[in-house]
């Protein structure tokens, strides 16, 4: 993806950025670079809407989310929404596998313990060797809780979920079926709004879109999952995030814990009911 610096002349003051970019970027682009916040304005994330006036630096830069934990065998990343845990064929260069060889050198090997959805935020674990890579998956399971907001009312203040769910030809997603691979999801009410819920999640498995499709099959999909049939109107991509990971490593088999903070789109949903 280019990376743009433009210094606003005064013909073009009183436009908004996204009017400005428009012509650089596709509208996908433009998303991408705003969900990881990577649109500045005179050095600071700024909104698409923004207006901007004569004198000021616009700039566009995909840089490294913030590491949570750094070290010779592993790196802990906060990874936004819109942003690529791997090389896609979409995303060759918006994503963290290619950051990550760019902070590192071409000789890293992306190895990500578990993954994230290009849409769902949080905490994304990469091992920086295969020796790592090899412990972490074999005998050091890592324990994630994710925050989500599902729709509806939950007549259970906490519940374990158990469902099978399968790939099926043709249709995008997993489906939640009579046969499949064996799903185990537990969730925890920590508020229940009028119309949806905040939930504390701990999967006991990990299969793709074990949470999102899980949750609609209960009748209470995700605000802003369209896959799932969540509603778009509050939110525009999954509301689902990795707060917190905690593990023993696979080395010094010192406890890593290690969280991160709601993002601002998820904010402004709970905020919107207090």
């Amino acid at each position: 993806m280019r990376q743009i610096k433009i210094y606003i002349e005064k013909t073009q003051e009183g436009q908004r950025i996204k009017d400005l970019l428009k012509h650089i970027y596709s509208r996908r682009e433009l998303t991408r670079l705003h969900s990881a916040r990577s649109i500045l304005l005179n050095g600071k994330p700024a909104a698409l809407t923004a207006m901007v006036q004569a004198g000021d630096l616009l700039e566009s830069r995909m840089a490294l989310p913030p590491i949570l934990y750094e070290d010779e065998d592993l790196v802990i990343l906060d990874k936004p929404s819109g942003l690529s845990c791997h090389m896609e064929k979409e995303h060759e260069e918006d994503n963290l596998g290619t950051m990550l060889k760019e902070r590192y050198g071409s000789s890293f090997v992306i190895r990500t313990i578990g993954r994230l959805d290009r849409e769902v935020s949080g905490i994304m674990i990469y091992a920086r060797n295969a020796e790592t890579a090899r412990k972490m998956e074999t005998g050091h399971l890592v324990q994630k809780h994710y925050l989500a907001i599902a729709s509806g009312v939950f007549p259970k203040q906490e519940d374990t979920l158990f469902y099978t769910m399968e790939k099926k030809r043709g249709i995008r997603g997993n489906s939640v079926s009579e046969s499949g691979k064996p799903c185990i999801t537990h969730y925890q009410v920590l508020h229940q709004y009028p119309s949806y819920a905040l939930l504390l999640i701990e999967i006991r498995t990990g299969r793709t879109h074990q949470i999102r499709s899980g949750l609609s099959a209960a009748g209470h999909p995700l605000l802003g999952d369209r896959l799932y049939g969540g509603d778009p109107s509050l939110l525009k991509r999954p509301a689902l995030h990795c707060g917190e990971a905690e593990f023993r490593h696979p080395r010094t088999a010192q406890l890593i814990k290690v969280k991160s903070e709601l993002p601002r789109d998820m904010q402004r949903i709970l905020s919107r009911q207090e």
